[in-house]
């Protein structure tokens, strides 16, 4: 098998993993879902082809370069546990990752990072080279956003930038790696299809997620854009999700992190 999708998770964040195991059973069969855990967990999720644990000592790109060597394909889906995916198209996911195997891609963000602008075409999207454009949706090159990662691409990256922390990473040296070794890609708005948002960031119709979290922390229904109705039925489904402590500032945060420009 030459991908795998793997979410990245700790047990603080337990009270989820039901969730991303049920959301993630969208992903057609033939590839596996791993999630990566710390080994001293004191819980083990279930409903998954296999579980990575990683040392909660070592720093965040320490601990996922140990994840990503525990791996033996030469792509990888790595997603957060807190970007839960709403909708998957086997058939395109299919010719996306042909693409991104036939023209040498690196890394592959699942969002929208530019307008009809993209250089790779296909019947259902375009891909843009992220030098080639503007967002301020997502941190470009790099950012911990969902994407499909060649794994060797991805652990010479992290290898440059040891001790590094989840908040510091990505205003770290792997920006510059990234723009300056890599093949990097996002996908390229295309009317007259409309981006689905969620608290700012745009996705595609095929490939959708909801971010959950900011700081483990929940925000008003409204926050989560063109996401809120699957948050709603999420927050029905789930109940334990109302064990999150609320922000208190929706208002505000809506306003700063939620622009509409695409």
């Amino acid at each position: 098998m030459s991908l795998v999708f793997l979410f990245y998770t700790h047990s603080d964040y337990s009270d989820i993993w039901t969730i991303v195991s049920d959301t993630s059973q969208i992903i057609p069969k033939n590839y596996k879902r791993l999630i990566a855990i710390n080994s001293n967990s004191p819980t083990q999720p279930s409903g998954f082809d296999g579980i990575i644990t990683y040392d909660e000592t070592l720093a965040y790109s320490d601990r996922v370069l140990s994840i990503l060597n525990q791996l033996d394909t030469e792509y990888v889906a790595f997603i957060h546990d807190n970007d839960l995916l709403m909708s998957f198209s086997d058939t395109i996911f299919t010719d996306l990752f042909s693409i991104v195997r036939n023209y040498k891609i690196d890394r592959c963000i699942f969002g929208i990072i530019g307008h009809n602008n993209g250089s790779i075409h296909h019947s259902q999207f375009s891909l843009v080279k992220s030098t080639n454009t503007q967002t301020p949706h997502f941190l470009i090159p790099y950012d911990v956003g969902p994407s499909i990662w060649k794994v060797q691409s991805f652990k010479d990256g992290l290898s440059l930038i040891p001790n590094t922390s989840y908040r510091d990473i990505e205003s770290s040296a792997i920006q510059k790696y990234c723009g300056e070794q890599l093949n990097i890609y996002g996908f390229a708005l295309n009317d007259p299809n409309h981006p689905y948002y969620v608290i700012g960031r745009p996705f595609t119709e095929t490939f959708q997620f909801l971010h959950l979290f900011v700081r483990g922390k929940l925000y008003e229904s409204y926050v989560y854009m063109d996401q809120e109705e699957n948050f709603k039925t999420l927050m029905s489904k789930y109940p334990a999700l109302m064990n999150r402590s609320m922000n208190d500032d929706s208002y505000s945060v809506f306003h700063y992190l939620c622009p509409r420009t695409m």
